[in-house]
């Protein structure tokens, strides 16, 4: 009898201790939620340093971006999840060929593919902008070396001064932008890529053979710009890797940011139409399957980032000896 009663008093403690554990860990969970999450979804403990964007809300880009012409249609005339697939498909279809391709810097992740056909060919003297380094030179230091090239890396994430880093590679503290300013709280300055051009002395005197972008969602504050201003006519290739804002939904999965809405899918797919009409067309593409989500509105597996690569058919800036 005495070991019965021990053993449901011992019983009772136990679940007393255990009830209190759980108390602990919800407490603990609600603290957590209450720290790093406000009512609107928006994180007060940033990552942004961590993801190295410059966007703050990716959802509502659109709000903060320069809106290009004659788009209305697409946003009137189309559903949400019409409107997701033909971003899409756009990502996906191919729209002119190059038959020499070649690929500098590691077959891993940092490294990207050039087309060297005719009259795409890179040779020097040449010229490359790479906006989007995070401490890795390799593509940079790759490109250089094989091709000779001049070549300009932009990062202003990393905090690190003005530097030469190789006998023609150059570091800028500084990163791309839709207009000229400072993001991230004043912390990163950036400029426009018809003001930098001429900062740099290129504007004028030579084009830029290949730019490339691995900007973290930034490019859709960067690419209305360009394509605004025509500074894209002194561009002969783009590859760049673009992102839609559910790249955020391991990290922020709670945030209204992180999650697409209508009016942020029309101008990605919007901007990438007017990128076309300037003439530059997709040759090559491939998806970047780390980050994949389920989306709301078609429920499609969909990739939160690819490596587009585009040829300017409309070229016609004089060639530089």
């Amino acid at each position: 009898m005495t070991t019965v009663i021990y053993n449901t008093f011992a019983s009772i403690i136990n679940f007393k201790r255990r009830k209190r554990w759980i108390y602990f860990i919800i407490l603990v969970m609600l603290v957590y939620m209450l720290f790093y999450w406000t009512s609107d979804g928006e994180p007060v403990f940033s990552l942004e340093s961590r993801v190295k964007s410059g966007v703050k809300c990716k959802s509502k880009v659109y709000e903060i971006s320069e809106i290009l012409d004659d788009s209305a249609f697409l946003l009137e005339r189309h559903s949400k999840q019409d409107l997701e697939d033909l971003f899409f498909d756009f990502l996906v279809t191919v729209k002119v060929q190059c038959r020499d391709q070649a690929h500098y810097g590691p077959r891993e992740d940092g490294g990207w593919e050039v087309c060297m056909e005719n009259f795409y060919e890179i040779k020097k003297p040449c010229l490359i902008y790479s906006f989007g380094i995070d401490h890795d030179f390799r593509f940079e230091k790759d490109i250089e070396e094989k091709l000779g090239c001049e070549v300009h890396a932009f990062d202003p994430s990393m905090e690190v001064i003005d530097h030469k880093y190789s006998s023609n590679g150059w570091y800028h503290n500084l990163g791309l932008g839709g207009e000229n300013g400072h993001m991230v709280d004043g912390t990163w300055e950036v400029k426009t890529l018809e003001q930098i051009m001429k900062d740099y002395g290129h504007y004028y005197s030579k084009p830029i053979d290949y730019l490339k972008l691995d900007i973290e969602f930034s490019e859709w504050l960067a690419l209305p710009e360009m394509i605004a201003s025509g500074i894209l006519s002194k561009v002969r290739q783009i590859g760049m890797e673009v992102h839609t804002p559910e790249i955020d939904s391991l990290k922020k999965p709670y945030s209204k940011c992180t999650w697409s809405q209508k009016q942020t899918v029309w101008h990605m797919l919007n901007t990438l139409k007017h990128l076309e009409r300037e003439g530059f067309k997709l040759y090559y593409f491939t998806p970047n399957q780390r980050i994949e989500y389920l989306s709301k509105v078609s429920f499609k597996r969909r990739f939160c980032a690819f490596q587009v690569y585009f040829l300017n058919t409309k070229f016609r800036f004089p060639e530089h000896e």
